[in-house]
């Protein structure tokens, strides 16, 4: 199982594959729990008026920054709720305090509530961006990380059951295209001669780092070979076969 492990966290696009789908699947989540709880005010809200209590300003990173309303209404029950929502600089500029504010709650729930009228905003447009950012991310997250996946069984499949061979580091290259932890990780390529007689070669998944003085350039590393198809090869880098 360790070396399972370290197989696949060696593959760029495991790593890759991961963060997009922690990324994608919360985004996706979110946007279907706001979807929903968004559409159930515009299906079943109750109109009421609210009474602009305050204003605010809420600075943010750099020059962006929130403005801010804050409201009074009545429900249905004769009870006071407060609310607040964001709005337009220019609407912010130009709504005096006490100001007259058409406001949509739900009956049963009426701290769920936002503005309505004009300065209602498209309540469909925050789900919507995250559903679609979701739906990028997420699916191709767990593409990618499956494909890691099947790539890593089929590796130690061979490791465990091909033959044992002595092949020749060839080079060790420095993957300049992938930066992991601010560096740039090694492969190995190798070359070996097969049951077939015939030479052949092939490189590594990213080393792990504390591996990568292991191999010199000329030396020896050790070759698992399907013997049926010896195109079909894995260096055994993580002692699989041979303990590292």
């Amino acid at each position: 199982m360790r070396a399972f492990l370290r197989h696949l966290i060696s593959q760029f696009i495991f790593l890759f594959g991961l963060v997009w789908a922690l990324v994608g699947t919360p985004l996706l989540i979110a946007g279907l729990l706001v979807w929903r709880s968004e559409s159930e005010l515009a299906r079943r809200g109750v109109q009421a008026e609210a009474r602009l209590v305050e204003k605010a300003y809420k600075s943010g990173s750099g020059k962006s920054g929130s403005y801010l309303v804050r409201y009074s209404f009545q429900d249905q029950r004769g009870a006071q709720r407060l609310g607040e929502a964001r709005v337009s600089r220019k609407v912010w500029k130009d709504l005096p305090e006490g100001s007259r504010l058409p406001v949509l709650y739900l009956p049963e729930r009426p701290e769920k509530n936002r503005l309505g009228g004009d300065l209602g905003w498209d309540w469909w447009v925050l789900p919507l961006v995250l559903g679609f950012l979701g739906l990028v991310f997420a699916p191709a997250g767990f593409v990618l990380v499956f494909l890691a996946l099947r790539r890593t069984l089929k590796a130690m499949e061979l490791l465990r059951n091909g033959v044992i061979l002595t092949g020749r580091v060839l080079e060790l290259r420095e993957d300049l295209g992938t930066t992991i932890n601010g560096r740039h990780p090694f492969v190995l390529v190798y070359g070996f001669r097969g049951p077939d007689g015939k030479e052949h070669q092939g490189q590594t998944q990213h080393l792990p780092q504390a591996l990568e003085g292991r191999w010199q350039v000329g030396g020896s590393v050790t070759v698992i070979c399907d013997p049926q198809d010896p195109s079909r090869h894995e260096a055994d880098i993580l002692g699989v076969r041979m303990p590292v």
